[in-house]
């Protein structure tokens, strides 16, 4: 909790153990929408909300129209507490500036902390309805505070529809009296209950749930995969900016977006510029010249054509879970789910499962790409009934006469069987990892051929005149 608070992170929801494992979940409650928990407990009830008006807002009435409501600032007056400009001669306009109390300020900040009261009551019902068989409600010696779930729980208790739902209430001082342990008789004996127990030496976690491409990140840097997984940092761009520059991951998210919903039909032809405009609206991006350029170079490809020809044996978006069981007693099953851009089932022959990728390296694929290749391979081997399979990548920044797929060499059985102990093992790596909370980096020279955006936050700045390149 301490570190948390250090790093001003929120709870990760990107990778979470199962809930039969023997562990206290620390939450929020909006992470906890849609869950369940035996036990729930509930702390700082007592909190006040402290909402207030923004600079600029809006206030409506269901009587009037809305109103306009501007936060105007002017400097108090250094011997009252109060504004008057008719007698105020003495305002130092280098010192704090202080809210105009207007009747329409007063109005909208009574409104925003009516707002707050109800998001908070939205809130503690979502908390208490939480549980499966016990609720701990921690309230608080003081009073209740305006606004605070407290008030509205005291409130409502004493309702006697349900009061009777309460079956203990006890008080903290007596049940930490209880809880301290009693005097040992002998010297051993308190040295011995002064000992703090013994941590255990292996993650306890019996399942991980793992999305696929965060578990390849992890294999390629744990400490990349901490910040922007675990802490939920934005990962600065990996090429040198510049006024046109682009994120060259949300560009390929939106161009990901368009083709899994883009009409199989239309692949091979060249997109008409008002229908990809379309798309690309639709995907919140109105204005995004080089997805356009990707996309149409693409769709207007001899291999969009091929795709299309092989009709209804083509899934696209498809989602999977797959189950690995560990090899090793007692270490964590994986559960490992994510999603296969692009599968081609033709009646005879293998299938193909192909992965998107923006631009082709220049050394061929990185490490994480081809372990989420192999590892989308074996999914697809589970389901194929001995059939073979070829897993490769499509390169969709390239020219339309160039764009073919980057294959890995076939896989057979065996290759499977080592791809699926390979993601056992990772899995085990992975459990210690968040057990232990160590998430060590990698060596500069790795960094920069993930092109990872955090290489100066772990190595200090480089010299601004080799970035490296996108794989």
């Amino acid at each position: 909790l301490d570190r948390r608070i250090h790093d001003e992170a929120d709870e990760a929801e990107a990778a979470v153990f199962s809930p039969d494992d023997d562990a206290v979940r620390l939450t929020t409650i909006h992470a906890s929408k849609g869950l369940d928990f035996p036990i729930v407990i509930l702390v700082d009830l007592n909190a006040e909300p402290r909402a207030d008006a923004a600079g600029l807002a809006v206030l409506t009435s269901p009587r009037g129209a809305p109103e306009l409501v501007a936060r105007h600032l002017a400097p108090r007056a250094a011997t009252r507490s109060r504004l008057d400009f008719e007698r105020d001669r003495d305002l130092d306009p280098s010192g704090p500036l202080f809210p105009i109390p207007t009747p329409l300020l007063r109005a909208a900040q009574a409104d925003a902390r009516a707002r707050e009261q109800a998001e908070r009551r939205r809130l503690t019902y979502v908390a208490i309805t939480r549980p499966r068989d016990t609720l701990v409600l921690i309230g608080s010696t003081q009073a209740p505070r305006p606004g605070s779930a407290f008030q509205s729980l005291t409130t409502a208790l004493a309702d006697p529809r349900i009061a009777a739902t309460i079956t203990t209430t006890r008080a903290a001082v007596d049940l930490l009296a209880a809880a301290r342990p009693a005097l040992p008789r002998s010297p051993a004996r308190a040295a011995q209950s002064a000992r703090a127990p013994a941590r255990p030496s292996r993650s306890h976690a019996r399942v991980l749930h793992l999305d696929l491409a965060p578990l390849a990140r992890f294999n390629d840097c744990p400490r990349r995969f901490r910040l922007r997984d675990l802490l939920g940092l934005d990962e600065p761009p990996i090429a040198a900016p510049s006024a046109d520059s682009d994120d060259l991951r949300a560009l390929g998210r939106l161009v990901h977006g368009v083709l899994a919903r883009w009409p199989l039909a239309r692949w091979g032809d060249a997109p008409a510029p008002a229908d990809l405009a379309d798309a690309l609206r639709l995907h919140g991006s109105p204005e995004t010249p080089r997805a356009a350029t990707i996309l149409a170079g693409f769709l207007g490809s001899d291999f969009a054509a091929s795709v299309r020809a092989a009709g209804d044996s083509v899934g696209r978006d498809r989602p999977f879970v797959l189950a690995i069981d560990p090899a090793a007693r007692g270490a964590a099953r994986l559960d490992l789910q994510g999603t296969l851009d692009l599968v081609i089932e033709p009646a005879a022959g293998p299938i193909q499962v192909l992965a998107y990728q923006l631009a082709r390296p220049d050394a061929g694929l990185s490490a994480a790409r081809e372990l989420e290749l192999r590892a989308q391979a074996l999914v697809v081997a589970t389901r194929a009934f001995g059939r073979p399979v070829h897993a490769g990548a499509v390169f969709l920044d390239s020219p339309g006469a160039s764009i073919t797929p980057l294959w890995l060499p076939d896989l057979d059985a065996t290759d499977h069987r080592r791809t699926e102990g390979d993601l056992a093992a990772l899995a085990a790596r992975f459990a210690e990892a968040r057990y232990r909370d160590r998430f060590d980096g990698v060596p500069r020279p790795t960094c920069e051929r993930l092109a990872c955006g955090f290489v100066e936050a772990c190595h200090g700045a480089r010299a601004p005149d080799a970035w490296p390149k996108m794989e």
